[in-house]
């Protein structure tokens, strides 16, 4: 059993070694150019990163192994900027440049770009920085270049429809900058870039809350840098930062991250090899992804010194002779590394015949290319499959419970991985299959 289980969990795992750490995952995929601007966004429903190469104008996904590409359509614009539109579940890739006279908005099908909005709502610009403010549902929009002018300090935000300028004050002009969505505090986190008018180039960290721009003032934190790369780590509800170009041009390879009030710097046994590329947060598998075109690597960071095991129940069960069946954590005991994870579904049949089983899956959104949950049919009505079947394993039933005992093995590389669960009970009488299902649970793997 402990086999079949360490199998499912290497579907969804990173290496292990010493926490936390960077990975090389890959090597091949995306185009090598000396260029290295690409953009990267996570979409958290399909569980799969996008990544735009501005230099050849490919779209890749990654799914955490390998790079997808997806030929078709080039959306137009020397320079981009990715987000993922949590309110209407889609990729939105913003364009602009120096050299051109309009913004356009363009917006992923999955294997196509469609555009959605072009004018002039603002000046042209290059090295702007974009990200999505999940609480207001508006794309935020920040800085960048164009040449002849000084470095723009305007924030704009973006509705799905038109364009709005919300500010002109706050962070100085700048540009190669970079900016996340803090969703715990629902702040746009900016930092760093360079500005070309002053020669200045920046250490300051600032938020935007929808209505003003805070600055924190001495606090200690990463040197002044220009095109990092930032992304907001879900799990551990912090930004983290990673590398960038010094005022002296120098490339750095220090990680940090940013609770709201301080800076900590994260260290790692390993680390990118080249400084300049995107980065974006893979919240199913609980990694931050480092891509760059200028060497064709991807990498991946895995975090877990504050990995919190937990049980969520979702969804719900279809009554059996004995009523419906909830499967749940037994007492206060939680899936850890090291650990064995109690579960107690119940109330089971008490039919001589029947019988109760546990199933273990790694998505709770497909199986088998069908979309869930998954009703079962006419045979079984109100019941659903809500998790992947990856494995099925009977469990021990005492009268009208059955209880489930997960161990999980003493393994790094399973830290705050994510499992799906759900109970079957096989239940003569109480309905034409004869069997019914509980509700489904999905645990994080912890310390």
């Amino acid at each position: 059993m402990l086999s079949r289980l360490c199998a499912i969990l290497f579907l969804c795992s990173a290496a292990a070694a010493q926490l936390p750490n960077w990975f090389l995952r890959s090597t091949t995929g995306i185009p090598v150019d000396n260029n290295g601007t690409c953009t990267m966004a996570h979409d958290p429903v399909q569980g799969r990163s996008l990544l735009f190469d501005h230099r050849s104008r490919t779209t890749w996904s990654w799914a955490g192994s390998s790079w997808t590409a997806h030929p078709g359509s080039s959306p137009q614009g020397l320079y981009g900027r990715l987000a993922w539109d949590s309110l209407r579940n889609r990729f939105l890739l913003v364009t602009s440049g120096t050299s051109v006279t309009t913004t356009r908005v363009f917006a992923w099908s999955g294997s196509t770009w469609s555009l959605i909005n072009q004018g002039t709502p603002f000046l042209s610009r290059d090295n702007f920085v974009v990200c999505f403010d999940d609480r207001r549902g508006v794309l935020v929009l920040h800085g960048g270049l164009q040449i002849g002018t000084p470095d723009f300090a305007q924030t704009w935000e973006f509705d799905g429809t038109a364009w709005t300028q919300r500010s002109d004050g706050g962070p100085q002009g700048r540009h190669y900058h970079v900016m996340a969505y803090d969703a715990s505090r629902g702040v746009s986190v900016l930092f760093g870039g360079r500005s070309d008018a002053s020669g200045a180039y920046f250490a300051d960290v600032w938020e935007w809350d929808g209505s003003q721009w805070r600055e924190f003032f001495g606090v200690r934190g990463p040197a002044a840098r220009y095109e990092a790369s930032m992304a907001y780590d879900v799990g551990r509800q912090r930004v983290v930062l990673f590398g960038g170009r010094s005022a002296q041009f120098n490339d750095l390879f220090d990680t940090w991250s940013w609770n709201g009030s301080s800076w900590q710097q994260l260290s790692t046994a390993a680390r990118p090899s080249v400084s300049v590329g995107a980065m974006t947060y893979d919240s199913r598998r609980f990694v931050a992804i480092f891509a760059s075109p200028l060497n064709g690597q991807t990498w991946e960071m895995l975090d877990g010194t504050a990995a919190q095991a937990s049980f969520t129940a979702f969804g719900a069960g279809c009554a059996g002779t004995n009523g419906t069946p909830v499967l749940g954590a037994s007492g206060s005991s939680t899936p850890r590394l090291g650990g064995t994870f109690q579960m107690v579904l119940a109330p089971t049949a008490t039919h001589v015949l029947s019988q109760s089983f546990g199933v273990i899956g790694v998505s709770t959104t497909q199986w088998q290319g069908l979309p869930l949950p998954l009703p079962i049919g006419a045979g079984a009505p109100g019941c659903q499959v809500l998790v992947s079947i990856d494995d099925v394993l009977p469990l021990t039933r005492v009268g009208s419970s059955a209880s489930w005992s997960l161990q999980i093995p003493f393994d790094p590389q399973y830290l705050g991985v994510q499992l799906a669960v759900q109970g079957l009970v096989l239940d003569p009488g109480a309905n034409a299959l004869g069997l019914v299902v509980s509700n489904g649970g999905r645990l994080v793997i912890g310390l």
